[in-house]
């Protein structure tokens, strides 16, 4: 008995969908998470209220109760000190719309890192 293997040019199909998601681009695939984000910040999760990727973390609303500020994609979190996540996060506690922030203590924020927001934006892709 002979057994014959056929071998193509052709790549294998899931060879071709790892190459599409190389095709798409990150901004699209940036806001697909944002809007993705932004559906879920209505349940609110016990927080008073939710900010999701607002463009800066000085939009968000200056009152007593309780508030997480989810910042986009574009600004991701280091260790070390000083990263784009962790200096808007700073900004937004110390101004709201141009003056003065009164209750800093009622805001938490939160950034994806480096690792995090790949793996996101490989599920996207999927």
């Amino acid at each position: 008995m002979r057994l014959k293997a056929a071998i193509g040019t052709a790549p294998a199909r899931p060879k071709l969908a790892d190459n599409r998601q190389l095709d798409v681009d990150n901004d699209a695939v940036d806001a697909e998470i944002i809007k993705f984000l932004k559906v879920d910040e209505r349940a609110k999760g016990g927080w008073g209220r939710v900010h999701t990727a607002p463009d800066r973390a000085s939009e968000a609303e200056d009152r007593p109760t309780s508030g997480l500020v989810i910042l986009g994609p574009n600004h991701l979190y280091q260790t070390g000190g000083g990263s784009i996540a962790e200096i808007e996060a700073l900004d937004g506690l110390d101004r709201r719309a141009g003056g003065q922030r009164k209750y800093r203590n009622a805001l938490v924020f939160l950034a994806a890192d480096d690792r995090g927001l790949e793996d996101a934006r490989r599920t996207v892709k999927r």
